[in-house]
Order: C-alpha cells, then structure tokens, then sequence
C-alpha cells in the first residue's frame, strides 16, 4: 500500500506556480496568478491532513479545485475557462492526427512525481449542444509539467491518447508504482448496454518522455448481466473483482497485476422441475463462483499468464 499524495510537497513545488504569470511550454501563454492562490494552499494544506491511504497500493484521484484551476490554467493559459472549470482547445483526432478540431477538455486528476514533475490527465470530448451519446467513449489526455530555473512549463502534452468509457469521458484515474521508482496510472472505464454491464481498467506507464499504454485491451474487473436477468434468460450472472499488484514474475520489469473475484452465475433449469406441477415460475440452478486472473508484463504489453480473465459473459 502506498501513501496518499504529498500535499505538503506539492504546496511547496507549486507555491512559485502561483507567483509567476506566465508559463513557457509549447508556445502556450499562461493566464495571470490567480489571486485565490492562498485559498488554493490552504485548500491543499486540508487535504494533506485529511489523506489517508489507497487500497490496491494505489492512490485514487484528490480532487481540489482550486489547486486543479492553477493546473489549468497553466496549462491551457487563455484557452482555460474558469467559469465552467475546463478548456476549449483544438487538439488532433486520435485517429487523424493531422486533423485538428477543438474539444472541451475537464480535468481529472493530478499528481506529483518522483523526480518533482507534475503529472495532469484531463478528458476530452467534442462539443456538443445535446452533450454526447452513449456509446461516445472520453478521450485521454495527460500532461506533463516541469520546473524550468524559476518558471514552470509543460514539458509534454499526450493528447487524445486513448478512447476509453462510454457517455464521452472515462471513470476514477487512480496513480501508482508498477515498481520502485517507475511511476504509472490506471484509468477505470466501463459500459451497460442492453442488459448487460463491464467495467474495468487500463494501465498506462509514466516516462521521463512518454506515456506508454501497458494494457491496449483493458483488463475487465466486473460483469453483470442483471438488467436482462429475466425467469427464461438461459444464463445469469454477476462477478465482481478487485485488483493488487504482487512481486512480478520471470523479472519482468513491472509487477504483475491479479484479479481476485467472486460472484454467482445461475442457468435456466429444465421444464418440469420447478417447486410445484401448478407453479409458473422457471427455476433456477445458481452456483458461486470464484477466482483469479494473473496478467504480467512481456515488454510490451500485458498478457494474462495464469487464470481465467472475466469477459462480457458467464465463466466456463
């Protein structure tokens, strides 16, 4: 398990943050230190007192809005727009990247770094008068800040990195060490269509340059079926899992990642063998169900080596 963010550290790497105007970094101008600066330390101050401790060994996104706001604003400089808490910034389509459009970016979480930098994942989405569709997933966006003599700026910018959720943004960003001394984040996501819900997460590695993506298929963490979950559907089921990370195996540089889950699945019993020959009502045959699924590291990506992964439907 690992502690909670070091809001004290922060207070003091981000205290010149708030003293300077502007910030160098890809050619983006910075907007004028905001003078709720000493409400946001205070803000920070609070949280650092009141942090406790992440399960998983991770430590899931603090949201302080004012602290949030100077990250913004720094980033995205007049682009940033204080009154809805977000950015209208023109950013490259994940799959054209020559095609540019412009996306209302919110963002999500923070954090501070091993080496002093300061990690920021945003989501992004079209802008759209009726909002976004279901099936419209977030688009990842993470930025890297570091501390250039005495002033600030954006070393990297990783954006619309990934197409990760439903509904046009993805869930809970929760940060971590895949191992000692290589920081990393997972991002949860899921979706419920007809009946049917999964949910789980994707895992991305921080370099010094680069933001590199350890599970391009997601690894699943939850499957349920109970919104088609009817007295004549054949299979029903609900699993749900959690995840920690353990010692890596065949010294794979990062540790390996299981999923220990349990639930109950049910199947429609055959005709005739319900409570009574009057009764009208399809019984069931449930069992309990459990297990693990063991993903490790192969050097580039990572692959399930032990278990079984929980999918969209009933384990076999």
């Amino acid at each position: 398990m690992e502690p909670a963010p070091n809001h004290a550290f922060l207070i003091r790497i981000l205290t010149p943050l708030w003293l300077i105007s502007q910030i160098v970094g890809c050619s983006q101008q910075a907007a004028p230190a905001s003078s709720q600066a000493t409400s946001a330390a205070a803000s920070a101050q609070a949280a650092a007192q009141a942090a406790t401790p992440a399960q998983s060994g991770a430590t899931a996104s603090k949201i302080d809005k004012p602290l949030q706001a100077q990250l913004m604003a720094l980033i995205f400089g007049t682009k940033y727009r204080s009154a809805s808490g977000d950015a209208l910034a023109t950013l490259p389509d994940i799959n054209e990247r020559q095609k540019m459009e412009e996306y209302v970016l919110t963002p999500e979480s923070w954090h501070a770094l091993p080496d002093g930098g300061i990690a920021m994942v945003a989501n992004a989405q079209l802008p759209s008068a009726d909002g976004p569709s279901h099936g419209q997933p977030g688009l990842l966006n993470v930025y890297l800040l570091r501390k250039n003599g005495e002033q600030w700026q954006v070393q990297k910018r990783f954006e619309n990195l990934a197409e990760l959720g439903s509904n046009g943004v993805f869930g809970e960003v929760e940060w971590l060490n895949l191992a000692p001394g290589k920081p990393g984040f997972l991002v949860h996501h899921g979706w419920t269509g007809q009946g049917q819900t999964i949910s789980g997460f994707s895992v991305f590695a921080l370099g010094q340059d680069q933001v590199q993506a350890l599970t391009p298929q997601g690894i699943n963490d939850h499957t349920d079926n109970d919104g088609d979950c009817l007295e004549d559907t054949d299979q029903c089921w609900n699993l749900d899992g959690k995840w920690r990370l353990d010692q890596a195996r065949n010294n794979a540089p990062y540790q390996d990642i299981i999923i220990d889950y349990q639930g109950e699945q049910s199947t429609r019993a055959a005709p005739g063998s319900g409570n009574s020959a009057a009764s009208t009502s399809v019984a069931r045959n449930t069992v309990k169900v459990s297990g693990h699924a063991r993903y490790g590291f192969d050097g580039k990506q990572y692959r399930l080596i032990e278990g079984k992964a929980m999918s969209e439907g009933p384990l076999n």
